[in-house]
């Protein structure tokens, strides 16, 4: 399978599209040349039929109908981001299924839903490389259509910066996530002891993040050596103060489409408690839905959800809307009690993100409670690498909205990335199978 992490991307794909971007080519000529490096890309990549790609548009075109004909187009948008979502899940024959088969019916709703309101910035050659634009096809960020079609316009960006977020993008993945991926899957194993289940929950929501944020910081610097500039999709969740807060934070470009599409067309806010409610709770199921509609997935949105509609109706008054904030705190005060609450939750709630099903995330919460080696002895049977890898993870998630990459360490970080994608054991990025 074809990705940005995988050694034919990195000696192949990837310098191929550098010299795509150079060419001394503007407009139409290089929507199309991108059109057919993307379409290459979903055919080397999409383990089953690309054709099916076109199968994610079909489903959209009965409920697109219904928008145009209705008289309450919010309300039938926010419909068909169900309608959507659930036909991607259903048990589809194989060549209809491909990855990222969520992503991309949601790029194609925003397209629809662009173009029948009237856009006119795009046309079907740039609307199509909207859906599939090859750096984000599998794991996002999304990106609006007018956002896609004003990106487009830009040129060539090599830069330090832009190197920089393919380099660390490439090390978040082929080495901290792959490193970490056995230990945050450990603690489900048959015979887990109480060391397994808490290297499972330390490592879980770290797994999650640099597996995710590798992808996004990869197809983030890629699209800037195209020329195309995509949105960012963490802001430093690692900062969160609640879990409201944290949801803004992790997955922003997923958040955004549920708020602009499903939460204010079902009333948002500004219609009470009730409403408030009833939105949050169809915003949290649409991404159960997103993410699979397995079980651990529905019991892991269901509690957050549950969570930040209690936080909401807490800081909401009668009518529904927040009340809005006091003072400040002084500067060096943080929140630190929420911080600290937030990233508990986080860490503990990811572990059930990461279950294969219900039946295996009790047999780790039991775990806990049997008898085993103690996690100095566990800790001493991995090699060093990984021991490093876990000591460098934590600290590295706390202090990377602070750090700025040396140019010197380029190579180095581009040198240990490359060659641990091409050591083997190269686990597919987790957010390609939604």
């Amino acid at each position: 399978m074809l990705d940005l992490a995988s050694p034919a991307f990195l000696c192949v794909f990837l310098p191929l599209s550098a010299l795509c971007a150079l060419l001394p080519v503007r407009g139409r000529a290089r929507t199309l040349i991108y059109l057919a490096l993307s379409l290459g890309f979903c055919c080397l990549s999409l383990r089953r039929n690309a054709g099916s790609v076109a199968g994610a548009f079909l489903l959209l075109l009965p409920a697109a109908f219904l928008c145009r004909v209705g008289r309450r187009g919010n309300m039938l948008y926010a419909g068909l981001c169900l309608a959507a979502l659930v036909l991607s899940r259903l048990p589809l024959p194989d060549w209809a299924r491909p990855e990222g088969l969520s992503y991309m019916a949601l790029q194609g709703l925003m397209l629809a839903h662009y173009y029948l309101r009237g856009g006119r910035d795009m046309g079907p050659g740039e609307g199509l490389l909207c859906v599939v634009w090859y750096p984000r096809l599998l794991s996002g960020p999304l990106q609006t259509p007018k956002d896609f079609a004003e990106a487009l316009r830009g040129r060539p960006e090599w830069s330090v910066d832009a190197l920089s977020r393919v380099a660390v993008g490439l090390f978040k993945k082929a080495v901290l996530a792959e490193r970490l991926r056995p230990l945050a899957l450990c603690g489900f194993a048959e015979g887990a002891g109480p060391a397994e289940a808490l290297l499972t929950l330390l490592c879980a929501m770290l797994y999650v993040y640099y597996d995710f944020s590798g992808w996004c910081d990869m197809g983030v610097g890629v699209s800037r050596l195209m020329g195309v500039r995509l949105p960012e999709n963490f802001d430093a969740p690692m900062r969160a103060v609640s879990l409201s807060d944290f949801w803004r934070r992790w997955h922003r470009t997923l958040s955004r489409f549920f708020r602009d599409y499903v939460y204010i067309p079902l009333g948002g806010s500004r219609r009470g408690r009730a409403v408030t409610a009833r939105s949050l709770a169809a915003v949290f199921l649409l991404s159960a839905l997103f993410h699979g509609g397995a079980m651990p997935y529905v019991l892991f949105f269901a509690f957050h959800g549950a969570l930040v509609i209690a936080e909401r109706l807490i800081k909401a008054r009668p009518d529904g809307r927040r009340i809005a904030p006091g003072r400040r705190p002084a500067p060096g005060r943080r929140p630190a009690p929420g911080r600290a609450c937030t990233l508990i939750i986080c860490f503990c709630s990811f572990t059930l993100f990461l279950a294969p099903d219900v039946p295996a995330f009790c047999a780790f919460v039991r775990a806990f409670f049997a008898g085993g080696a103690p996690m100095v002895s566990t800790l001493a049977a991995l090699d060093p690498v990984t021991c490093a890898c876990v000591a460098l993870a934590p600290v590295l998630f706390f202090l990377e909205p602070r750090l700025k990459t040396p140019p010197f360490l380029l190579p180095v970080l581009l040198a240990a990335g490359f060659l641990a994608a091409l050591g083997g054991g190269y686990a597919p990025f987790l957010y390609a199978g939604f």
